[in-house]
């Protein structure tokens, strides 16, 4: 079994409805797979954790990354585990529009994330809150 993290720029074409059907098509597509994550989207960009094993993540990622719906793929973790972050969630989602405190807490409430996990999620989470 192995963990992908990467973030991406959304399309800024992309609304809500658009989110939400992604979103729809992924917890559909992951359960079958035996898949399970977190994505977070923040109103630029994407940060999505998924996670299973090899064969279907490959073959999900490689999707992920011809998806026009996004671009600039950064992967940030693509390593073996032993035990899953998310176990429960073929896809968690959440919109970033809360203090870095409560996205946290709700991110720790859905699985146990490790701490390399929740450091990249504050700093994803604290990039949109730059220059405000």
């Amino acid at each position: 079994m192995k963990s992908i993290l990467y973030v991406s720029v959304a399309d800024p074409t992309l609304v809500s409805d658009d989110i939400y059907t992604l979103v729809g098509n992924s917890q559909q597509r992951n359960s079958a797979d035996g898949l399970s994550g977190i994505m977070l989207y923040n109103g630029s960009n994407f940060l999505q954790l998924i996670e299973g094993d090899a064969g279907p993540l490959d073959a999900c990622f490689a999707r992920i990354q011809r998806d026009p719906r996004h671009s600039g793929v950064v992967v940030m973790r693509n390593d073996p585990v032993a035990v899953r972050e998310f176990p429960e969630w073929a896809m968690r989602y959440s919109l970033v529009d809360q203090p870095i405190e409560k996205t946290l807490a709700a991110v720790r409430d859905a699985g146990a994330p490790r701490a390399e996990t929740l450091d990249r999620i504050a700093a994803f989470v604290g990039l949109n809150r730059r220059g405000r």
